[in-house]
């Protein structure tokens, strides 16, 4: 059997670390022949630095789908986006002054002055009525991903060499975000998701979580009757859809909950934790 587990809101508890009955659950999990994938929008190298010192080796399925890598570090495979498509988007985003990250092969490039932006919108919280602690928490986990390197601008991600594999943009004002996921809502040649409240994140057409876990299962010899996903975010709807088995976590958007064919715990109740625990005892 393979599970594709996602991280924040999922495996990760909202200080953004792995728990100790999370991780037992995986290995118990793994003894009995699961093969436990990790599936999240965060670029390989910052899921990489995650798991050092926790023994896991998984197969990772990062950028929301664009990459997928061995549980050695190998590259197995990537989609990474046009640049005809993605410079425009960038483009757009900078005249439009968003937040945006840019994934590509060696690390997430970001704007000098995206900080100070989401900053200032920050100080607006209180009078818009958005949760704090939420809010904080989002930002908190933007601001510490492992491999970030700060640019003057998107044409910086414009060489030949580097790969773009997912443009995440940001914004603390929800008619923004909106206004963001008008622009690219009807595009046929991007994938547009959401990982989290504040944002929206722009891959190529072909690259999903739902995609790269059928890919890792025809790899794998897996078939998709006998595979399982557990996530809590928009961006998870592709893989929920399309496993055998879908977990929405108690945390979960709605929508997600929906789509999910179950539902297990929060994840500051090792929802995840149950989750494996009922596939692998069913599986007996």
């Amino acid at each position: 059997m393979l599970t594709a587990v996602d991280l924040d809101g999922t495996l990760l508890n909202n200080e953004k670390s792995l728990d100790e009955e999370n991780l037992q659950a995986i290995q118990e999990a793994e003894a009995e022949g699961m093969t436990v994938a990790i599936a999240t929008g965060r670029a390989f190298y910052d899921v990489f630095h995650i798991l050092e010192n926790t023994g896991l080796n998984p197969w990772v399925i990062s950028m929301n789908g664009a990459c997928i890598h061995t549980p050695d570090q190998e590259r197995f495979y990537h989609q990474p986006m046009d640049k005809s498509t993605a410079l425009p988007a960038l483009e757009w985003l900078q005249q439009e002054r968003y937040y945006f990250e840019i994934s590509t092969q060696e690390a997430i490039l970001t704007p000098s002055w995206g900080k100070d932006l989401l900053l200032e919108e920050k100080e607006q919280a209180v009078e818009m009525a958005i949760d704090e602690d939420l809010l904080e928490r989002i930002l908190s986990a933007q601001f510490s991903q492992k491999g970030r390197r700060w640019i003057d601008g998107f044409d910086a991600a414009a060489p030949e060499d580097i790969h773009i594999y997912n443009i995440l943009a940001m914004s603390i004002h929800p008619d923004k975000v909106q206004h963001g996921w008008n622009q690219f809502k009807e595009r046929q040649d991007l994938t547009l998701v959401s990982s989290a409240p504040f944002n929206f994140e722009l891959e190529h057409r072909a690259a999903s979580k739902g995609n790269a876990l059928e890919q890792l299962a025809a790899h794998l010899g897996v078939p998709m009757q006998q595979t399982a996903a557990i996530g809590d975010s928009l961006n998870d709807l592709s893989m929920l859809q399309i496993a055998g088995t879908s977990f929405a976590m108690a945390n979960a958007n709605p929508q997600v909950k929906a789509a999910a064919a179950r539902e297990t715990k929060s994840n500051t109740e090792h929802g995840v934790a149950h989750a494996l625990r009922s596939l692998f005892r069913s599986s007996v």
